[in-house]
C-alpha cells in the first residue's frame, strides 16, 4: 500500500510540477502579448530522494498569434 501511494503521489506532484511551469511561460509570454510555442519539455528522472524532486523544465518561446 505504501509504494501504490507513494507512487501515485510523485505522478501528481510531476503534473504539478508541468502545471506550474506552464503557467510562468504562459505569464512571462502575456507580458509581450504573444502565446507560447513550447520547444522541448524535461522532466526530473525517478528517485524522488534527496533533493531530486518531480520538476519539469520547459523550453520555451513566445511568438505572435496566427
Amino acid at each position: 500500500m505504501g509504494r501504490k501511494l507513494a507512487g501515485w503521489h510523485c505522478a501528481y506532484l510531476k503534473q504539478l510540477a508541468e502545471l506550474l511551469a506552464m503557467q510562468e511561460a504562459y505569464a512571462q509570454c502575456q507580458t509581450f502579448n504573444k502565446i507560447v510555442k513550447v520547444l522541448e519539455t524535461i522532466d526530473a528522472k525517478p528517485p524522488y530522494i534527496l533533493g531530486n524532486f518531480p520538476k519539469t523544465e520547459i523550453r520555451f518561446k513566445c511568438v505572435a498569434e496566427q
